[in-house]
């Protein structure tokens, strides 16, 4: 057979790519739609066929829009409690830290306070002790003038050498007393 022999046979064509639901459905629909036009009734009856049929499918796309509408309202309003919820919490620890922090910050104004009372009290002490050695050192130093000036050269020497051991005395005694 040669190619104009073919020409004016039927051929099928075929789609690689598929139709899908939405295809399905409005052949279904267009198919339902012939088969109550081409059926053998009266036009009265084929047309009240159609209207109430067309009034049940508006019925039933009401019902399902009326449901798709709850449960969108539904998820809504889960999903506003959920973030609502979680807001809440965020809320109270956020308050949590801040009250921590608050705390913490008075604590250390507290431990700082009290640092600065201690080292203060601590100074006053070293001051306080500070002068009283320089007291007993002027004493010492205006007793040493009055006895070098009352006294011969051989009994200087004999003085010092007590005043030392008096001040190696009195620094044991001090270290012992925790001063």
């Amino acid at each position: 057979m040669s190619y104009e022999e073919y020409e004016d046979e039927p051929y099928v064509i075929i789609e690689k790519h598929s139709g899908g639901t939405g295809s399905f459905l409005l052949g279904i629909a267009i198919g339902a739609g012939m088969a109550l036009l081409l059926a053998p009734q009266s036009g009265r009856k084929t047309r009240r066929d159609i209207e109430r049929r067309a009034r049940l499918a508006k019925q039933r796309a009401e019902g399902i829009a009326h449901d798709v509408g709850d449960r969108m309202n539904e998820q809504l309003s889960r999903a506003r409690s959920e973030v609502e919820a979680k807001l809440d919490s965020a809320r109270t620890q956020i308050d949590f830290r801040r009250q921590q922090v608050q705390s913490a910050v008075q604590a250390g104004r507290v431990a700082a306070r009290d640092a600065r009372e201690e080292l203060e009290r601590r100074i006053a002490d070293t001051k306080a002790a500070y002068q009283a050695g320089v007291s007993v050192g002027r004493e010492r130093a205006e007793a040493r003038e009055l006895e070098s000036g009352d006294s011969t050269d051989d009994v200087a020497p004999a003085s010092a050498s007590r005043t030392r051991g008096t001040r190696r005395q009195s620094r044991g005694a001090g270290e012992a007393s925790g001063a």
